[in-house]
């Protein structure tokens, strides 16, 4: 990849000595694309299926704990939520990147390829899903527990969702920006804006079914109709 791209799309027209070497290296270009993109597609599966295998895993021998466990957390911020300054970030990171799965791993390493192969677009639309992906089966903070609702603390749950999808931003920016260039993260935020939006719905219908807020609402809308009626 890393050779097709520097001749076929290099700045200087007069690497290639004719239009036969330019043919043969386009047609490489394009098998190669192929190839990537059913690996990446194929690895992104993969990859999907062994995280959800992880969360029952850990469902199962922690029933408890509401289906979740602390090493489900690919990015590991339960431990690092009092640290801080440059050094606490860089540990951070470092940290973050020792727990992204081998199979995620792949996929990302795919995608970044497909920029190689001047295919910036697809390549960022499959790394932009597969991170949505791996945050939102593997992070603890975006799993919406129904086991215990009365005992969830709503405002901090909100609040650990946002961390948790900030830090997810934070941890794919430089890659992306390199590969893909100046910008790209904000397909990533586009993703991940989605994704949260979708949590924050269902913790707030949580929060108002368990909260009785339907209920309450009907009782002060009936008592100030009664009040209108006097």
């Amino acid at each position: 990849a890393k050779l097709t791209h520097g001749v076929l799309h290099s700045r200087d027209s007069k690497t290639l000595p004719n239009d036969s070497s330019f043919e043969v290296l386009a047609d490489l270009e394009r098998k190669l694309f192929k190839l990537v993109v059913k690996e990446c597609d194929r690895a992104a599966v993969k990859a999907s299926e062994a995280a959800k295998r992880k969360v029952r895993s850990a469902a199962s021998s922690s029933p408890g704990s509401g289906g979740t466990s602390k090493n489900s957390d690919p990015f590991g911020l339960e431990d690092t939520k009092d640290d801080s300054g440059a050094a606490a970030a860089g540990a951070t990171s470092s940290k973050a990147a020792e727990q992204v799965s081998p199979e995620f791993r792949k996929v990302f390493d795919l995608c970044l390829i497909l920029a190689l192969l001047d295919k910036k677009h697809q390549g960022l639309a499959r790394y932009c899903f597969a991170a949505r992906t791996m945050l939102v089966l593997g992070s603890k903070k975006l799993q919406i527990g129904s086991s215990n609702p009365g005992s969830v603390k709503y405002p901090d749950r909100l609040s650990e969702m946002l961390d948790a999808i900030a830090f997810c931003i934070q941890f794919h920016m430089d890659p992306l920006r390199e590969r893909f260039g100046p910008g790209s993260e904000l397909r990533l935020i586009q993703e991940l804006v989605e994704e949260c939006d979708s949590k924050i719905h269902q913790l707030v219908m949580q929060f108002a079914d368990t909260k009785k807020i339907a209920k309450i609402v009907k009782g002060v809308q009936k008592l100030r109709y009664a009040g209108h009626s006097r």
